[in-house]
């Protein structure tokens, strides 16, 4: 008897350029990076997956105004 609970499902996946971005942050601690003898343990990273265009920008935290200024800094 077929378990109807194991059918196979797919949806429809379509790729339209510049519509979609990866953004994060990368925590450095390990690296121990300094800039003038200042810590900076956060890099924020943006990209734009289609075309591999990237920007990077250091943070001091991983806050919600961190993502911003990275956001504003990437356009």
């Amino acid at each position: 008897m077929e378990n109807k609970l194991e059918r196979k499902l797919s949806f429809e996946q379509w790729w339209q350029s510049g519509h979609q971005c990866q953004s994060g942050f990368t925590h450095m601690n390990s690296l121990g990076a300094t800039i003038a003898g200042e810590a900076f343990p956060h890099l924020y990273h943006f990209e734009l997956p289609d075309s591999h265009w990237e920007n990077a920008k250091l943070a001091v935290s991983g806050s919600f105004k961190a993502l911003l200024d990275g956001l504003q800094a990437s356009v």
